[in-house]
Order: C-alpha cells, then structure tokens, then sequence
C-alpha cells in the first residue's frame, strides 16, 4: 500500500489580494434593499452569481447623532439572508460605528479595514527618519495574451498589456490600467482605493470595469461594450466611460 505524502506543516497563512465588488449601505429598510437588488441583478445576475461582497456602511454610520439612532442600526442576520438569496456572498463590511461592527461580527461578518486606515498603520509604524516619499514601483508589463479563467494582478503600480484580455480573465492594478488589444474580460484599476485611477484599452468589448470599488458590468450586447478605443475614470461615485479619439 502507497503511503501518502504530506506536508510537514498543514497549513500556512499567505497574502494576496482579491477584488470584491462592494455595496454601499444606503438605507436599512431591508425591504427596499431586496427589491432593488432584485432589479439591478436582473440586468447583470451573470456578473454576480456567487460572487463574494463587501457591505460599505459609511453612509448609516454618518447619519449617526443627526437622525434617531434605531434608523441607523442593521439586521445583520436579515441583510445576509436578502443577499444570500440574491446569490450573492457577503464576508464582511468597512466602516459603520463600533455598535455596526459588533454587531457584523457577531453575525460571521469580517471588519475589513479601508486603505486610509491601511494607510495611518503604516506611518505610525515608520520609523522617525524614514523618508516621506516612496520610490516608484515600476509598471507591469504582460506582452502575452490574458488568458480565460487567469489573473493579473500589478501591486503597488500601473498595469500595461500589450496584447488582449480574453472574456473570463482578469487584470487588476493599484494604479492605472493600460490595454493595447482588446479588453473583453474584467478590468480593476485602483484596486487599494484610488479613484484617481483610470482604465485604457485600445479595443473595449469588457466584461466588468471597476475603479476604487465602484464597477459597471457590461452585457455583451450593449451598445458600450462593442466600443472601440476606450477610457474609464471616476467622476464622483460614478464610473463614466468614453471614446479615446487619440486612437482612431
């Protein structure tokens, strides 16, 4: 009888990072919340289908001491049971008051921290006589073809492919993206939270484009999505996307 190999260790803890889309909380009438996500699924339920979520509580945290306190608290187990049953999988929620946070925890949700709380530990970590401006990490740059079912992520910088991305593939960056094929897959730019961030492609046929946690899927279909040379950014809280003439 073979015996099995294993390894020495059982298991080990290792970082990555993976983009989530993210619901921002606006009202806690989870009623109204199932119907609308109801109709916004129909448009693009193939996007979302199991897909893991983060819940953005910012907004009911604000309103905290403005409006009667029982307006801004949240049916954790409700909201996963709304969310769940729109197959969605939420693992966990930025932002909200301590009592938001308990009570997220309590209900299995994870406490994610924001980039600018990222941001605060590490300068409180430095030391004193560390210099404030950090060196530039250098562009990606991926001259092969992204191909179905496989990511690209550039960490810390600018992504550049200078071939296609496939549908059912993935590019992601904390910087700016840069497509000198066709883009017919999902693009991620400004993956830690910089909505200053913009996304390129030379041919637009996408899946999904999101900046800074703010997306917009595209149906095959659509009049969008069969656009030529392409540009996204951030206006606001909306993803706006145009022709680059430049390119035509």
């Amino acid at each position: 009888m073979t015996e099995q190999k294993t390894h020495e260790v059982p298991f080990e803890f290792k970082g990555s990072v993976f983009s989530m889309p993210v619901l921002q909380l606006h009202n806690n009438d989870l009623r109204v919340v199932k119907a609308e996500l109801s109709r916004r699924l129909s448009e693009s339920q193939r996007f979302f289908l199991n897909a893991p979520l983060v819940v953005d509580l910012s907004t009911l945290s604000a309103l905290e001491g403005e409006v009667e306190a029982v307006f801004t608290t949240v049916d954790f187990p409700e909201l996963l049971t709304v969310l769940r049953q729109a197959a969605l999988l939420p693992v966990g929620i930025v932002h909200g008051s301590k009592k938001m946070q308990a009570d997220a925890i309590s209900a299995g949700l994870a406490v994610l921290p924001t980039s600018a709380q990222h941001s605060n530990n590490v300068k409180k970590e430095a030391p004193k006589q560390q210099a404030t401006v950090s060196a530039r990490v250098p562009t990606k740059i991926v001259t092969h073809t992204v191909r179905t079912g496989q990511q690209v992520y550039a960490q810390g910088g600018d992504l550049v492919v200078m071939a296609s991305v496939n549908a059912g593939a993935e590019i992601a960056a904390d910087g700016d993206i840069h497509v000198y094929g066709s883009l017919r897959g999902r693009a991620l730019a400004g993956a830690r939270g910089d909505t200053k961030a913009c996304i390129f492609a030379h041919a637009f046929a996408g899946e999904m484009l999101v900046i800074a946690g703010f997306y917009r899927a595209f149906e095959i279909s659509s009049v969008e999505a069969q656009g030529g040379a392409t540009q996204a950014w951030l206006e606001g809280e909306r993803l706006l996307i145009a022709p680059i003439d430049c390119f035509t």
